[in-house]
């Protein structure tokens, strides 16, 4: 309040300072005086320009001004002659009331501020009191603080070392309990004791770096302590691991994982997998013999099979490929942890070793699955092909005995394509090179046997039959190679190979049989027969698609080809003399002058060309042209094939349409030679000969 007071005195003042009580009183009497013109020109006294001066003064642009008006206003409510005569005086007490209220606030701030010294002075006084009592404290515990933070800095040191000592430690030596768990007589193996083994590991890799820095004989001492005890625990492993594989069908996890810590010892993991080798093998050999003869949910006993060899030899080998791929997976898994070893390679060896049990009982009984064949075919052999005299029983007994080589070759493909299946598993190993000797011994006696039965079928060919189809010799044979060529589409490009050698084998000497067979036989019967069986066999030879297989089928369509150009000759010659036309074709071709043009021949005096004879040739023409089929000879009419006859009827047709073409020409050239004009007697041109054979 009083700072307030002290502006309002301020305003006051200003306000004296502009107005004067002289000045308000002679403008308060100026106020009525209108001003002339003319006399304020004239005049000019220094009251007339004060007064001008104040009159001419803006107080809205006077800030000082306004602000004394506005505090003015505060204490002068009226302005009338007797307050304005007051102010003077008014705003003179106005200040000196606000100085006594100023004066009396001043004095209760200098009570306050000598009240604050004196506090000031006592709080001085008591802290100098306190800074004596401090120092002679400080003077008379010197020697603890001194002792307190020597303490303290030991104490630094002691953790420091204790850390350096426990880093030490941790990096350097084996724990009492990890060493326990090592050396005990029966560990519990599992991760606790992997990392174990881990932590002896890391010890000696971490002494190398010691050795290294001059600490020579702390480093042996470590290095010879945790080398004993991961010798310890290597060997109590590597007893587990011979334990597990006697006492376990599977592999666990543990066992892959166990097996990581032996690829440093080349020796122990060689005698581990030797071990889960030869268990492995036993159990193999136990569960093939068990399949041979009991039953499983699987499947039945592959002993009832033995009546078929080929059933017999798949059913053993297809349960040892699906034996040996578990027992890949087995190895697999035993090795799957391992870092350092080639995977595939290890487990393929194992796995050969494991299949090396089944190779004794799986060759003998194939072996003889080989050897009754070829025994049971060479003894029906001679009365099953020769065509003798023979009961049903024998030619049951002969035609089974007939199959044997396709037996035969269907063990070989078999064996063919379970040793190069077997050899994805096991590598080049026992059981391949076991199944390679089967294969090989199959081929060998399949091809023995296929000589034998080709020979003697071919050397007792009989003669044709009256049906002119091929003899029951031929048609085995057919029916032999058809068996081997169509075994032969399911195996191996190797296999096709064989039975291009098959082919070969039956083919070429079977040709030259059909050519000695038919002896002492019409040509015309004999080209027929040759036809039927060259037909059936280029049917035959056509269903394998080798390299080989077109030159064989170009052979046979040669020799075809040969006998259908004999056949056509014969059947020409006797179309042509049953028509009555092959007594006049020497006189038709002298009239044509030999190059197409007619000559000067009167063939109508000719006996042989005799206008009856023409037009019994044209009557006899004409029931040719309706029934073709009628003209063929009678051995035609059992040829197998039917584009053999067709062929046969148009090469026929074909010539007499040329001899017919070289009749009407000459004909129509001399129409008056005797003979009936040629639009009565020919009635049918060329042309529509042409289009009656449909030519």
């Amino acid at each position: 309040d009083s700072f307030k007071d002290c502006k309002s005195v301020v305003s006051s003042n200003k306000l004296l300072k502009h107005f004067t009580m002289k000045e308000i009183a002679g403008a308060d009497q100026l106020r009525n005086v209108k001003p002339d013109v003319s006399t304020e020109k004239t005049v000019s006294n220094p009251l007339s320009r004060k007064i001008s001066k104040i009159l001419e003064t803006r107080l809205e642009n006077d800030k000082s001004a306004v602000e004394a008006l506005k505090e003015l206003s505060t204490f002068f409510p009226e302005n009338t002659l007797r307050a304005r005569r007051n102010l003077r005086g008014q705003i003179e007490r106005r200040t000196v009331t606000i100085n006594q209220e100023f004066v009396a606030a001043l004095r209760e701030v200098k009570e306050a501020v000598d009240n604050i010294y004196n506090d000031v002075k006592t709080i001085n006084a008591q802290c100098a009191e306190m800074k004596v009592k401090l120092q002679v404290a400080k003077a008379e515990t010197r020697h603890l603080t001194e002792q307190t933070a020597r303490l303290h800095s030991q104490r630094s040191i002691l953790e420091m070392q204790q850390e350096v000592a426990k880093a030490f430690t941790t990096a350097y030596l084996v724990s009492p309990e990890e060493v326990a768990l090592l050396k005990s007589s029966s560990p519990s193996i599992g991760p606790a004791f992997f990392a174990a083994l881990d932590k002896t590991q890391t010890v000696r890799n971490n002494t190398k770096h010691l050795l290294q820095t001059g600490h020579q004989k702390t480093a042996l001492e470590v290095m010879s302590h945790s080398s004993e005890v991961r010798e310890a625990g290597v060997t109590a492993l590597y007893q587990w691991l011979l334990q597990a594989a006697r006492h376990s069908d599977t592999v666990t996890h543990t066992v892959p994982a166990a097996m990581v810590y032996l690829e440093d010892r080349p020796q122990l993991f060689k005698l581990v997998v030797e071990e889960w080798v030869v268990v492995r093998r036993g159990a193999l050999n136990r569960n093939f013999l068990h399949s041979l003869t009991h039953l499983s949910p699987t499947h039945s006993p592959i002993e009832l099979g033995a009546h078929s060899p080929t059933r017999y030899v798949g059913d053993m080998l297809a349960w040892l490929h699906q034996a040996l791929a578990g027992e890949r997976e087995v190895m697999g898994a035993l090795f799957g942890a391992c870092k350092t070893i080639d995977l595939n390679s290890e487990t393929s060896s194992s796995v050969a070793s494991i299949a090396e049990s089944v190779c004794r009982p799986l060759k003998t009984r194939i072996e003889q699955m080989i050897v009754s064949s070829e025994h049971s075919k060479t003894s029906v052999v001679a009365t099953g092909i020769g065509g003798i005299k023979m009961d049903a029983a024998m030619q049951e007994q002969a035609a089974a005995a007939n199959k044997k080589p396709v037996l035969l070759y269907k063990m070989s493909g078999l064996l063919q394509f379970y040793r190069n299946t077997i050899d994805q598993l096991t590598g080049t190993g026992v059981l391949v090179l076991t199944l390679e000797e089967l294969q090989q011994l199959s081929h060998k006696m399949f091809l023995a046997s296929l000589h034998t039965q080709v020979a003697v079928g071919c050397e007792r060919l009989p003669t044709p039959p009256p049906s002119l189809s091929p003899a029951v010799g031929v048609t085995a044979l057919l029916a032999l190679l058809s068996d081997v060529i169509t075994a032969a589409t399911l195996l191996t490009h190797q296999q096709h190979d064989h039975a291009d050698q098959v082919v070969d084998m039956v083919v070429t000497p079977l040709l030259a049989a059909l050519g000695n067979s038919c002896d002492g036989v019409g040509r015309v019967e004999a080209n027929v027969y040759l036809l039927n069986c060259y037909h059936q066999l280029y049917a035959t030879v056509s269903l394998l698609h080798t390299a080989n297989t077109d030159a064989k089928l170009q052979q046979i369509q040669e020799s075809s080809n040969k006998a259908l150009e004999e056949l056509s000759e014969h059947q020409r010659t006797a179309v042509l003399a049953r028509l009555g036309l092959l007594p006049m074709l020497p006189h038709i071709a002298a009239a044509c002058g030999g190059a197409g043009a007619p000559a000067t021949i009167n063939m109508a005096r000719i006996p042989e060309c005799s206008p009856a004879l023409v037009h019994s040739f044209l009557s006899k023409l004409d029931q040719f042209l309706s029934h073709p089929d009628s003209y063929l000879l009678s051995a035609l009419r059992l040829m197998l094939s039917t584009s053999h006859r067709q062929h046969i009827l148009r090469d026929t047709s074909t010539t007499l349409l040329q001899h017919y073409t070289a009749l009407h020409s000459v004909l129509t050239a001399k129409p008056g030679a005797g003979y009936p004009p040629p639009d009565k007697l020919m009635l049918k041109t060329p042309d529509m000969i042409r289009s009656l054979m449909m030519l």
